[in-house]
């Protein structure tokens, strides 16, 4: 059964993680004291913000907006995939 953005939303932060932990994460990176994986789920993508020196997630959060993508699109290399 696909969920919407906003049946996730709507969700307590357990069920959040119970829910992304059937997802496969698509990309990460490293923000400040954090290291930010990003999941796939449906039609939305879920960020979970870890904690890197504290070693606790600190935040879950689910979107829909291409623009929130941007910090893992730059760092896909498409120099390989371009046919020159």
């Amino acid at each position: 059964v696909a969920m919407t953005l906003a049946e996730f939303l709507a969700l307590d932060d357990m069920s959040r993680l119970r829910t992304v932990a059937r997802a496969v994460c698509v990309a990460g990176r490293e923000e400040s004291w954090f290291k930010v994986l990003l999941f796939q789920l449906g039609h939305f993508y879920v960020e979970i913000y870890y904690d890197k020196y504290g070693h606790f997630i600190s935040q879950v959060s689910g979107f829909d907006d291409t623009e929130r993508l941007e910090p893992y699109l730059q760092k896909i290399e498409i120099d390989g995939l371009v046919a020159t």
